[in-house]
């Protein structure tokens, strides 16, 4: 696979491959994780053959609707796996698995679920993407999402994790009852953009949602919002909350306990859109953090250029294993890494220095900043 740095952008499509707008009429784009996400699902989605310009661009039907043997989902691992690869902003396929009918009886004999999970060319962190193949499903087949988390669009859109058959309702977050303002009334939806009937007062703020779905969910546990877990974290953007995720509405300052400032699990450009990314307890930012406070700093003793795993400090007392560390912090070499073990004098990195810190002996500092984080799990919560 290619190596690039990029993962460029994309116009956002539903899932009949129409173009998604806002409610003022403008064009969706993906950036980044949503972009590749989107790329891999229409690779999977595309009958090979149909792309004009590439014959070998997508799948071959006729192993995906064979009977359903050990060997032929085998195959279809393998295919699916051989067409991910043709993508030269993936780096590395971590898993690739199929189910059928037999692991969930609300698939048709002729569709699979595939999950996903693979690392692309711009960051280390794991991406998950899973879905049904192929997409449309028997109308006799609905699935009850009830108290989906997400965090608004803007004051009148909020996007769900499924396709939906119908909307139930929307409130705030902190309507747990769903006594209050149902925000749906009166709107509408398509595929899984919803306009509201009563716009919200602010851009971003927590809903839940309940809806119905003709996709497999495979969600029937229970789920539970946490609000306001207080998170500290030495990186620009990336931390960890205390349990499993199962989907997550926003990062803020603990300064800004009112969220009515930036939500760093977005990243909003005009009409540029995407999210952040999370694994088990791990979330990545979808933007970066502003530097923080500085709680411990030190000198390189000697130089360090790009590509070194490793830097020699003055003083090593202050740091621990699993820490970022901020390096040349405000200069044009300024870049955070992470330190997997300490020996003696020696910070030892996860990945390479992407900088050369030799135009003197660079400060070395731990930079922290203080995050509330709503989130949802479906772990038991005593």
């Amino acid at each position: 696979m290619a190596e690039n740095n990029s993962i460029g952008y994309d116009i956002i499509l539903d899932d009949d491959g129409d173009i998604q707008l806002t409610s003022s009429g403008d064009i969706f784009s993906a950036s980044d994780d949503l972009n590749i996400v989107q790329a891999i699902k229409n690779r999977i989605i595309t009958e090979q053959g149909n792309l004009i310009y590439n014959n070998d661009y997508g799948l071959n039907y006729n192993i995906i609707f064979t009977k359903k043997t050990p060997a032929s989902i085998k195959a279809v691992k393998a295919t699916i796996i051989r067409e991910i690869s043709k993508d030269p902003r993936v780096k590395k396929i971590v898993k690739a698995e199929v189910f059928t009918q037999d692991d969930i009886p609300e698939l048709r004999p002729d569709q699979i679920y595939i999950e996903i999970e693979l690392v692309p060319i711009n960051k280390d962190e794991v991406i998950g993407i899973n879905f049904v193949y192929p997409q449309f499903v028997s109308p006799s087949i609905t699935n009850t999402v009830v108290s989906e988390t997400q965090t608004s669009y803007d004051k009148s859109t909020v996007f769900t994790n499924h396709i939906i058959k119908d909307v139930k309702g929307i409130w705030l977050a902190s309507d747990t009852d769903k006594t209050g303002t149902n925000y749906f009334t009166g709107g509408s939806f398509n595929e899984r953009q919803i306009t509201l009937g009563t716009f919200l007062n602010v851009n971003t703020i927590n809903l839940i949602i309940d809806y119905t779905t003709y996709e497999v969910t495979r969600n029937a546990i229970a789920v539970k919002l946490i609000q306001d877990e207080e998170v500290t974290t030495t990186s620009n953007n990336v931390l960890s909350v205390e349990n499993t995720i199962y989907d997550v509405a926003g990062v803020w300052l603990l300064s800004d306990s009112a969220k009515n400032e930036t939500n760093y699990w977005f990243y909003i450009s005009g009409s540029t859109y995407s999210k952040g990314i999370f694994n088990v307890r791990e979330i990545t930012l979808g933007q970066n953090l502003p530097l923080g406070t500085t709680v411990f700093e030190t000198q390189a003793t000697q130089l360090q250029t790009a590509g070194q795993v490793q830097i020699s400090v003055a003083d090593p007392s202050g740091f621990s294993p699993n820490d970022y560390v901020l390096i040349d912090k405000g200069l044009s070499t300024q870049e955070y890494i992470k330190i997997y073990e300490i020996d003696g004098y020696n910070l030892k990195f996860m990945t390479p220095l992407t900088q050369d810190h030799s135009s003197s002996y660079s400060n070395i500092e731990i930079n922290k900043n203080e995050l509330i984080v709503d989130y949802s799990t479906s772990e038991s919560i005593i």
